[in-house]
């Protein structure tokens, strides 16, 4: 039992000592009495078969879309809050997958708030295309253009210290906060 105890002790020992670098460090937020509220408003989706045979050879084209309603309230009282909404649209290259990348510049919105004050704007991905072309009977597949799959908006005070991070899906928002994010590929 004691040989248990002690391997115990060790593990967590090592593990609490175990660099953070491996997963790219984790975020650290600022207090702030500012809040980031993100509403998905709009998605589109359209697929369009440009050609089909019996045979299993197709062309298709994918068109996407989404738009979010952002909105930043300051619910402190007596101090105004400084900072910037920085929105990431995220896919990968292609329908085929590969690595995640945001699409486009990251926009960047100023905000300057009054004591209880809110604002509150809007955001659209613009369309988005990819294509997957396939002649079976001459063993060819190519995919390109770009995959819209999410987004994630970051609350920041005026010197850069994130304050709020909100995302399409829960894994995006645990990669942020894990510093997993800090890499991506801009595509444009």
């Amino acid at each position: 039992m004691k040989a248990f105890l002690l391997f115990v002790c060790f593990a967590v020992g090592a593990l609490a000592q175990a660099p953070a670098s491996r997963i790219g460090g984790p975020k650290v937020f600022a207090k702030s009495s500012a809040s980031l509220e993100v509403k998905a408003v709009a998605a589109k989706k359209t697929t369009t078969d440009d050609f089909k045979t019996d045979y299993g050879s197709y062309d298709k084209t994918f068109v996407r879309s989404r738009s979010l309603a952002i909105k930043v309230t300051n619910f402190n009282a007596a101090q105004p809050f400084n900072g910037q909404v920085t929105l990431y649209w995220l896919g990968r290259r292609g329908p085929g997958g590969g690595n995640r990348i945001v699409i486009g510049k990251p926009s960047v919105e100023t905000v300057t708030l009054a004591a209880k004050q809110t604002k509150a704007f809007d955001a659209d991905s613009g369309l988005v295309t990819a294509s997957d072309l396939r002649l079976r009977a001459i063993g060819i597949r190519e995919t390109g253009g770009l995959k819209l799959e999410g987004w994630m908006v970051v609350l920041q005070t005026a010197d850069g210290q994130a304050v709020a991070v909100k995302a399409s899906a829960a894994a995006i928002e645990d990669d942020f906060k894990r510093g997993l994010l800090d890499s991506l590929a801009v595509e444009e």
